[in-house]
């Protein structure tokens, strides 16, 4: 090799150099808009997160105190179902009571019915009898 072909070289790889460097740079500056870009993503996740954490929150505690409203329901209700059941006892015992009455009362105007008009089917086979028809019973 002659001395401008070394000389040739050494530029050559001086410029190779060069360019390298300047390829190194605009890798940097592409990593450093990357970096921003993913810093601004990480700040934007992180601002959902907070605001669905607290939403979360809000519908847990929202459904919380559903809960609790609908477990003071339900012991209403039970207490509810225990006073009607009370009340359905009550109403059972009353009507039965009636019941007993009325059957009393019942039988006994009907025995009382029936002893007056076995008396008046007496009478009117007597005079049935009398006047020459027979019996009205159809003897």
């Amino acid at each position: 090799m002659t001395e401008p072909d070394v000389g040739r070289k050494v530029r050559q790889l001086g410029n190779d150099v060069d360019e390298i460097y300047d390829l190194l740079k605009d890798i940097s500056k592409t990593q450093a808009r990357h970096g921003a870009a993913l810093a601004n993503l990480n700040v934007a996740v992180s601002d959902i997160q907070v605001r669905q954490g607290s939403r979360l929150d809000a519908l847990d505690s929202k459904v919380g105190r559903l809960e609790t409203r609908f477990d003071g329901l339900e012991t209403r209700f039970d207490g509810l179902e225990t006073r009607v059941g009370g009340l359905d006892s009550k109403f059972t015992g009353m009507f039965e009571s009636l019941d007993v009455k009325f059957t009393a009362k019942f039988e006994s105007l009907d025995s009382k019915f029936t002893g007056m008009f076995e008396g008046v089917d007496a009478k009117l086979d007597i005079i049935l009898d009398r006047i020459g028809h027979g019996s009205a019973d159809g003897n």
